[in-house]
């Protein structure tokens, strides 16, 4: 199979209690909301001249566009999601996250009763993404991951006297 066949984005996340770490190569992106504070990205989506184009793990450009980045401090929730619904949670313009979008997909997250992935929930949210409101939005493929640490219907603190 030629190298070409491989070609992706990369997204990681190693997220401990009190550390993070977080590489990306290409398009897409990861959100995070640290304790007591509201939703930022960790690097913005790496996109060539036009929005559909990007770097990919496969390029020989690969290791000059990877970034990184550690964090000591804790994070309660992260996302990660492919380049096809980037505009419907990033604001091009200002370069910020569209927390209302993400604030609504974790109550659901924190309304699990145990960890782990559930079947449910990732059905509901692929038929989300696959529908004609989103879709009418982009053609690009559209893949979400949720992660939190925040039990049920814990209030979010945003303030800096947050624990």
């Amino acid at each position: 199979m030629a190298v070409r066949e491989y070609a992706c984005t990369l997204l990681a996340a190693i997220v401990s209690p009190d550390h993070a770490c977080f590489l990306q190569i290409g398009d897409g992106a990861m959100v995070v909301r640290p304790r007591g504070d509201d939703w930022a990205y960790i690097f913005w989506p790496q996109h060539g001249e036009f929005i559909n184009q990007t770097v990919f793990v496969t390029d020989p450009a690969a290791i000059d566009n990877v970034e990184f980045s550690s964090q000591v401090g804790p994070i309660d929730e992260v996302a990660a999601f492919t380049d096809g619904i980037e505009a419907l949670v990033l604001h091009y313009a200002s370069q910020t996250v569209h927390g209302p979008f993400f604030d609504q997909m974790f109550q659901a997250v924190r309304a699990l009763p145990m960890g782990g992935i559930d079947q449910e929930l990732s059905e509901k949210l692929n038929e989300y993404l696959s529908s004609p409101v989103v879709c009418e939005r982009t053609d690009d493929d559209k893949t979400l991951i949720l992660a939190s640490r925040l039990p049920p219907y814990q209030p979010i603190a945003l303030s800096a006297e947050a624990p």
